[in-house]
């Protein structure tokens, strides 16, 4: 189509597509399919496109689903539920197992050695042996047990020393003596001893602590 000026006005699709829906007007509802000719041109058939065409659908049915939109915009928090009633208290665990014996401790270093004592007489005179001894039925691991023997106060310490007896004969090997010396200070006059149980022992045990003492 031509305008006076000369310009060609191209309606080529809008052209198309109106002479082929109205080349079968009847065709509604009756499986009709909207088909495209390879030169562009929509019609309307009765039945089924040809190979050589495109098929838009049957006229009437729904046309196929379109793309997702985006999400919408989120909606104001719910109100919150109510609190539900607390559970039952679980039964009470069984112990876990005794764990594993500790690494003994390095042993620290020797003290210095203190000053001489007086030189005694060659005649000491008579000596007495004072002895304490601290009886437990049982230790954890890691107790220490201790022990004094003392001098009366008309007796002066001469030297001390430690015995430690077990009920259980392999119980003996859980004890470890950390001190066995003087009290201090001086004037206490006795004997301290300190054993530490290096494992748990659960059979009796005795720890005796020895004062020799001159009768002054």
């Amino acid at each position: 189509m031509s305008r006076p000026d000369g310009k060609v006005v191209r309606w080529a699709g809008a052209l198309t597509l109106l002479v082929g829906l109205f080349v079968a007007p009847d065709a509604r509802g009756a499986g009709a399919m909207l088909c495209q000719k390879p030169n562009g041109l929509v019609i309307l058939r009765s039945g089924p496109c040809k190979p050589s065409e495109h098929s838009f659908g049957a006229l009437g049915e729904p046309g196929p689903t379109g793309p997702t939109g985006s999400p919408g915009p989120m909606g104001p928090p719910g109100e919150p539920g109510a609190a539900g009633a607390p559970g039952l208290v679980g039964p009470t665990g069984s112990p876990g197992p005794v764990g594993p014996r500790g690494p003994t401790g390095v042993a620290g270093p020797i003290g210095p050695t203190g000053p001489t004592g007086p030189t005694s007489p060659a005649m000491l005179g008579a000596t007495v042996v004072r002895a304490n001894t601290v009886t437990l039925d049982a230790a954890a691991n890691g107790m220490i047990v201790s022990s004094q023997a003392l001098c009366e106060s008309t007796e002066r310490l001469l030297t001390g020393g430690v015995r430690v007896d077990t009920a259980a004969p392999n119980d003996l090997s859980k004890l470890s003596v950390i001190q066995s010396a003087p009290l201090a200070p001086a004037d206490l006059n006795g004997w301290l001893v300190e054993v530490l149980a290096t494992s748990a022992i659960n059979a009796p045990f005795f720890v005796t602590a020895s004062a020799l003492c001159l009768v002054q």
